[in-house]
């Protein structure tokens, strides 16, 4: 099943940020949005209903020695149980990491 078309340049820039003061944007939020949403596991939220709240600056605690970002731009998506970021390499056009919240525990056995 394919998602509905997205129109990439109605995708905010979230709060506390905004395009006139985001200097960790190299693109624009369309551009970051785009790259998120070709990363499969994007896709596959969207299609189970998710909607995409907006691109942020997100960032997640990392370990020592890690190499990776640990703060890019990303893409996030709402579903019912969870926020997922799609941390956005712009230069490299990928999705580097992912960072996810559950906002429901309901699944959990004993919950």
């Amino acid at each position: 099943m394919n998602i509905s078309p997205i129109n990439f340049s109605a995708i905010p820039v979230l709060p506390p940020y905004n395009e006139s003061e985001s200097e960790w944007l190299k693109t624009n939020a369309s551009f970051v949005a785009q790259i998120a949403v070709n990363d499969s596991r994007a896709r596959q939220m969207i299609r189970e209903g998710a909607t995409i709240a907006g691109v942020v600056y997100s960032c997640h605690p990392t370990p020592e020695g890690y190499t990776g970002p640990g703060c890019a731009p990303a893409l996030r998506i709402h579903s019912v149980d969870r926020t997922v970021d799609f941390l956005v390499d712009e230069e490299k056009g990928i999705v580097v990491e992912t960072v996810t919240e559950i906002t429901s525990n309901s699944e959990f056995p004993g919950e």
